[in-house]
């Protein structure tokens, strides 16, 4: 309310507007400095303390003073927490201005939604009522001591009341963010806490959106528990003991050292220098990944025989440095520990023409491009009778032909397994599919859809990509005895899906493959924050991973999330031509892990906590707990 002529000084109410306004800007550069300081902790910085107090600035401006309650609170409140997210994803995800600076801007501002609505409602709805401090000065020394006393506990009941509830929150709002339109959920704050596995490894049991209430609950406590022993040490000279913060720093030493047991339980062993069996591996299973470090350009402008060509001679060279690494071990150790590769893994989209099926029968149909050049003279047989037998997963497109209607009617993203020849060939479809990237949503409803991405594209889509359908793993010949193993197949970004992936879960021996094409995105970071959200999966379901990419980065992760082997140059960049090798360790006794079978489960409860803490305080009065409704509005 501004203040009337006759109810202030001359010039008072200028400089309390200018106040106004100073505070306002204040604020506006602690969201913004917060929203970078929590961009930090991911890659390429990767400065993963940075997570622990990010959102200290914006809980700053969200809880210091008397607040504003009702809707007008609420947009308030939303305003400073987009500011937040806009710098948080603007600094993260800069790197899509390489597919479309046009689209980065909206795209960001949409995905500063979530945090600008977590902001609205835990500047409102569970906004800590903080007591004021007591005034004691006059009393004696024991009722000081007694109100003081009363004060601290009733201070750290609310302090919990609201860190749970906000914690949770947050939470549910990642989740939002990875579903909602098919969903972004990259970077959430619990990826951040991947260097040193330890704290990663509870994913397991509720996966890595959940992980995010830890950082979150850190952040909120410590301000809770700056403002409460500064706030007793600036009015009585004294600190309080904050058992809060103790027990606090109990839990998360528990987590910690929990997570490392259970790292150690997971870490992969080389098998034929271990003197006891690992308890969670029972074999291994060597596998090689080619990468062409080509942009999506270079690769669009590429001829289809220069690029098997390009793809083979590739496998070859890797082939040939295995075998020579072998030999050289064998010399200097005197027995041989490594194989050749079992399976070789080509990228997304490496076959240049699409494989047909007959659209009536759902038969493989001849292949008079593809099988010539992947299986004719110097291809696949070649390779397979110098080095050895070998299966080869590649991504390509599958598509349906109608010939009485006589044009394509389906076509599908795929992974490909080729055990022995063309006709042979096993194939798992992608499901999670990319909106505008590779089909068009809601496009029969609205038709104008198609032509405005004609128009901002440059070109019409034509046939869009249909999803599939099964949850079955696909079964490949690996180099186990009695068996094969079971691919959990992702194709493209659905390695960042935990809960598409979970649904591939069977007990026994698998494996994730990955094949990806992150060209789109050129020489950026991209490629390595979709590794580093790829890595979850391994510990969310116990199983070793391998991912082929494009233009990087190409890696495999054990089932601790731990690097198994990665391509890189001499200078430590991913954007190498070239192969990656590594032993990918399997365990016949594998089951469900919890993630696995219940999936988000861990989410409903912080949804259901949410809940509780908006609709039920804590109330320390006397010395007496109460439970009582909260009156506050949105």
């Amino acid at each position: 309310m501004s203040a009337s002529p006759e109810s202030c000084e001359v010039g008072s109410c200028g400089v309390q507007e200018e106040g106004r306004r100073m505070a306002w800007w204040l604020a506006m550069l602690l969201c913004a400095a917060g929203g970078v300081l929590t961009a930090l902790a991911f890659v390429p910085f990767d400065l993963s303390m940075c997570v622990w107090v990010g959102l200290m600035p914006l809980t700053t401006v969200l809880w210091t003073g008397r607040g504003r309650r009702g809707f007008k609170g609420f947009l308030g409140a939303f305003g400073y927490g987009w500011v937040y997210g806009l710098f948080y994803f603007g600094t993260s995800f800069w790197w899509i201005n390489e597919v479309s600076t046009l689209g980065y801007v909206p795209f960001m501002m949409y995905l500063a939604v979530y945090p600008a609505f977590w902001a609205g409602l835990a500047g409102t709805w569970l906004r800590p009522r903080f007591a004021p401090f007591p005034e004691v000065r006059d009393l004696p020394f024991e009722q000081r001591k007694e109100r003081w006393s009363a004060w601290n506990v009733g201070d750290m009941a609310t302090t919990l009341r609201a860190v749970l509830g906000c914690a949770s929150l947050w939470v549910v709002t990642e989740w939002l963010r990875g579903w909602v339109m098919t969903g972004f959920g990259w970077n959430g704050l619990g990826v951040a806490l991947y260097p040193g596995l330890s704290m990663a490894q509870w994913a397991e049991f509720v996966g890595v959106t959940v992980l995010s209430f830890i950082p979150v609950m850190v952040n909120l406590w410590l301000w809770c528990v700056c403002r409460r022993v500064g706030g007793m040490m600036l009015k009585v000279g004294k600190r309080p003991i904050p058992w809060d913060f103790y027990a606090m720093c109990v839990m998360l030493m528990v987590l910690f050292l929990g997570g490392m047991l259970l790292s150690r339980q997971y870490a992969p062993r080389d098998l034929s220098q271990s003197e006891e069996m690992p308890p969670h591996q029972t074999g291994e299973l060597p596998v090689m990944a080619v990468q062409r470090n080509q942009t999506q350009r270079e690769k669009a402008f590429t001829p289809a025989k220069a690029l098997y060509d390009d793809l083979l001679m590739a496998t070859r060279e890797g082939m040939e440095a295995v075998y020579r690494e072998m030999l050289q071990a064998a010399g200097e150790n005197g027995h041989v520990s490594a194989r050749m590769p079992v399976w070789v893994v080509w990228p997304e989209s490496s076959l240049a023409r699409s494989v047909w099926f007959d659209a009536e029968s759902g038969s493989l149909l001849p292949d008079a491009f593809n099988e010539p050049l992947l299986f004719g003279q110097g291809g696949m047989p070649a390779l397979r009778e110098d080095f050895g037998d070998f299966v080869l997963l590649t991504g390509g497109d599958l598509a349906y032909f109608d010939f009485g209607r006589g044009k394509a009617t389906k076509a599908y993203n795929a992974l490909m397994a080729f055990e022995g020849d063309f006709a042979g060939m096993k194939d798992r479809r992608k499901q999670h599919l990319v909106p505008f990237g590779e089909y068009i949503p809601c496009r029969d409803v609205f038709p104008w859809l198609e032509d405005a991405f004609t128009h901002s594209a440059g070109f019409r889509m034509g046939n869009t990509f249909e999803k599939g359908d099964t949850v079955e793993p696909l079964p490949v010949r690996g180099a186990v005895s009695g068996g094969a193993v079971g691919v959990i197949p992702a194709v493209c970004y659905e390695d960042t899906v935990g809960r598409l992936l979970r649904r591939f879960v069977r007990p026994g021996n698998q494996v994730i493959v990955n094949v990806t094409n992150d060209g789109w995105f050129n020489q950026s970071c991209a490629n390595e924050q979709h590794a580093r959200n790829a890595a979850f999966r391994c510990i969310e379901l116990r199983r070793a991973m391998v991912r082929a990419s494009n233009t990087g980065l190409t890696v495999a992760y054990a089932s601790n999330g731990a690097l198994l082997g990665e391509l890189r140059g001499d200078d430590g960049s991913p954007f190498v031509k070239g192969h990656m090798y590594a032993r990918l360790p399997l365990d016949e006794n594998a089951g469900y892990t919890l993630y696995a079978l219940a999936g988000d489960w861990a989410v409903a409860a912080c949804a259901v906590l949410v809940l509780l803490c908006g609709f039920v305080r804590l109330d320390v009065s006397g010395g007496k707990r109460v439970l009582v409704r909260s009156r506050s509005r949105v």
